[in-house]
């Protein structure tokens, strides 16, 4: 009776220990300090991974939601500060402390690693286009949407997502660089709600384009087997990347990073397009490694010139082929902006008329100016000067607070509307710089 009883507890104590779910999730990186000590890692950490891949991204997508990105590299905890940058605990798993992309793909890639998913089923990648991170890519309304599966939005294919409950009505998900009314403010991790049958999301204005849907059954998850299936498909990984923001107008960007490959790349293209889809390049260069190893800081950093780009607003991109398929893995928006800048400065808004008003501001330039002109105008376009003083400064800074300030007399003024109009002009054309409406009663 003993012995029965004995073998009873022994396969007992064997059901309950294949039977429970895997313990609490530990990430699989060092995370960011900020981040360590925030609402979000807390969550993180009390998913409970299974057996079923799908459940266990979906759960670890749903624990990030309400996340907000940051301005400052070094506040990751997701808090709502009110400025953004594209800082954000999941680039910074990606690439570092000052990596700063467009996130959708980066928060796919971070939660499918936090699943212990493999690369081989759910590609790390930072862009917004599913075929990225799955080859299974199907049109909206050919195939069954599924929990686990990862959707591509309407805005160019250039927003992913992951589906994180399906119902027969709706289609819920869970995104990341996307703001309350849609990716208009991308700003945080939030959930979405599409219709089941159009795909639409109920904010309007989008909807679901294509449907991915990884090969969980191919391979099990790497947190919960001891062993994966061996897969040529290829992987990439960059590391150190340099990625612009706002460029300041005949200014130059170092363009560095390391991108690696788990099979040998046969060509890595770099560019700067006028366009997220990599359609209408300004400068382009295509390189063909032949290896598993490329440094950006050669031919690509050598062969792209920001210096010479006119205002505007730019995308730059990088992607690679290898064994056959091509995968983007960057696509940054940027900014070229003027490189003519205003600070200290003082703006009359309501002026008596026989009083008098103190100008001041500095003016600055990555290059020398050829002329600063201010004025006082009846008109907002700078036609009809009741004053106007004109300087040729030919230096990289100029200080109003002299014959500007001097030449400008407000207190005798008529009562009525006027503008106060600054305007500097370098090499590359003429900025406004102030246009300050004000009126004298």
């Amino acid at each position: 009776m003993k012995r029965i009883i004995a073998i009873i507890a022994i396969i007992a104590t064997v059901f309950c220990y294949f039977a429970l779910p895997a313990s609490a999730l530990k990430p699989i990186y060092n995370v960011s300090s900020s981040y360590k000590n925030s609402v979000f890692y807390t969550r993180l950490c009390s998913v409970n991974l299974t057996s079923n891949p799908r459940e266990n991204i979906a759960n670890i997508a749903l624990s990030q939601e309400g996340y907000y990105e940051s301005s400052n590299p070094d506040n990751l905890s997701g808090a709502r500060t009110g400025s953004y940058n594209n800082y954000c605990e999941y680039n910074y798993w990606y690439g570092g402390r000052d990596y700063h992309v467009n996130w959708c793909g980066v928060f796919v890639s971070w939660c499918a690693a936090q699943a212990g998913i493999s690369t081989s089923v759910i590609h790390k990648s930072c862009s917004g286009d599913v075929s990225a991170f799955c080859s299974k890519v199907y049109n909206f309304g050919s195939v069954t949407p599924e929990k686990g599966d990862i959707i591509c939005t309407g805005y160019s294919n250039s927003h992913v997502a992951i589906i994180t409950k399906v119902d027969s009505n709706y289609i819920y998900t869970m995104e990341g660089n996307i703001g309350s009314d849609g990716p208009i403010n991308s700003v945080k991790v939030r959930n979405a709600i599409y219709s089941r049958s159009t795909g639409e999301v109920t904010w309007g204005g989008t909807k679901i384009a294509r449907i991915g849907k990884p090969s969980y059954n191919s391979t099990t998850s790497e947190n919960t087997s001891k062993t994966t299936s061996t897969t040529t498909t290829p992987v990439w990984n960059t590391n150190n990347l340099t990625v612009p923001g706002d460029v300041k107008r005949g200014s130059c960007f170092g363009l560095k990073g390391i991108v690696t490959c788990t099979v040998k790349m046969s060509n890595i293209t770099a560019g700067i397009y006028t366009d997220s889809n990599g359609k209408n390049a300004k400068q382009k260069v295509s390189v063909n490694p032949g290896s598993t190893s490329y440094n950006l800081n050669g031919k690509v950093n050598n062969s792209l010139i920001f210096n010479n780009l006119p205002k505007g607003t730019y995308y730059y991109r990088i992607t690679s082929t290898a064994a056959g398929k091509t995968n983007v893995l960057v696509n940054r928006q940027f900014r070229v902006v003027s490189s003519i800048t205003i600070s200290g400065v003082t703006k009359p808004t309501t002026l008596k008329k026989g009083n008098c008003f103190g100008l001041r501001g500095t003016i600055s330039d990555v290059r020398a100016m050829n002329n600063v002109t201010a004025g006082i105008y009846t008109d907002a376009n700078g036609k009809n000067a009741k004053q106007q003083v004109s300087v040729n400064p030919n230096a990289s800074s100029y200080n109003l607070n002299g014959k500007v300030n001097n030449s400008l007399i407000f207190n005798n003024l008529p009562r009525g509307t006027y503008y106060y109009r600054v305007t500097a002009r370098d090499s590359y054309g003429t900025e406004v710089l102030i246009n300050q409406k004000f009126t004298v009663s």
